[in-house]
């Protein structure tokens, strides 16, 4: 059965689909959608430049009281600053682009005075690792890869993470943890099979390793092989019971798998802790329907944002649901519901 036509886009919203096109509406009047519209085929063409220049229109042209929420504008200016790092073409020139994205948080404040909680947040989430890697950088030693490439998976340079654990493998051809950190390096880049491999070779070294189990659990799922990812998320909870990590694989896993209970508890235990910023379980409905996005399972997604629309959410609520409509509304119409 063809999937049912889900979107709420406007008639009138143009098709984007190459750089060409990318190009045709920066050039225009565009709409908000249409600008993410762009950074997001800008990111999966790693067209780098054109993914700034996306994220940098919605910054100017979402700057105004009562358009858009801030948050909004936050996530284009985060775009921003993975564009930057995204320019960068080998592990050796990471630090020119770190100075370039240390340069750039500087500037945000006094280019956008009226957005200084933005700013402060922003900072909070990038300055430490920018200043980590500048130093990390001079040092060859394995554990500074590992923490190198375990930066340049958090700013969206997996492959870039990659090289630096096989450097610090060349060095330490057994060590469990840079064996751990290539394997959800390559995982995030969908080179499933080499990461499982790797990463059952970390845990034959280290079985006990919840950083090992969690990221083998993830390559399982990206695999489909559910019930293995389910038993070993089930695992690192029984180890970590009150860690929010733990608790998050395991409502993936759990999603994927179908295991309502695991789902629960696992939501429990996120809602509880102090330390949790989601207070709201529609928060983690939301974040079963990008999980059913992500498998292909468009028509639960979809029950999932029709579900929370209802309630009309504010906050991350709505943010997170914003996210969801536009991944539905992204979904060629000729995709087959599973």
């Amino acid at each position: 059965m063809e999937r049912k036509n889900i979107s709420t886009k406007s008639i009138f919203a143009r098709r984007i689909a190459t750089e060409d096109d990318i190009v045709s509406v920066l050039n225009s009047r565009a709409s908000y959608i249409e600008l993410l519209d762009c950074v997001r085929i800008a990111k999966k063409l790693n067209a780098w430049h054109l993914r700034r220049m996306a994220a940098e229109r919605i910054v100017d042209d979402l700057n105004v009281v009562g358009r858009r929420s801030r948050a909004d504008i936050e996530t284009a200016a985060n775009n921003i600053v993975f564009s930057i790092f995204a320019e960068a073409k080998d592990i050796d020139s990471i630090n020119s682009y770190a100075n370039k994205c240390d340069d750039y948080l500087r500037t945000f404040e006094k280019r956008y005075p009226n957005l200084g909680e933005i700013n402060k947040r922003l900072n909070a989430k990038f300055k430490p690792l920018i200043d980590k890697l500048l130093i990390l950088v001079t040092d060859d030693e394995v554990h500074s890869l590992i923490q190198i490439s375990s930066i340049l998976r958090q700013i969206e340079r997996s492959d870039l993470a990659i090289t630096s654990s096989r450097r610090a493998l060349t060095i330490d051809n057994t060590n469990p943890v840079a064996m751990t950190t290539l394997g959800a390096a390559l995982t995030d880049i969908s080179e499933n099979q080499e990461a499982m491999y790797i990463l059952t070779e970390s845990l034959k070294l280290n079985p006990k390793s919840v950083h090992a189990i969690l990221a083998t659990s993830r390559c399982h799922q990206r695999l489909g092989q559910y019930k293995k990812s389910i038993s070993l998320a089930k695992t690192a909870f029984r180890l970590q019971p009150e860690s929010l990590p733990t608790a998050l694989r395991l409502i993936s896993a759990a999603v994927a798998s179908k295991d309502s209970m695991a789902f629960k508890v696992a939501k429990q235990v996120i809602i509880n802790e102090p330390k949790s910023l989601i207070k709201d379980e529609r928060w983690l409905n939301v974040l079963s329907g990008l999980i059913f996005c992500e498998l292909g399972n468009f028509s639960e997604a979809e029950k999932i944002y029709n579900h929370v629309a209802k309630s009309h959410p504010t906050g991350d609520v709505f943010k997170k649901l914003k996210i969801l409509k536009h991944q539905l509304d992204s979904v060629p119409s000729d995709v087959a519901y599973r």
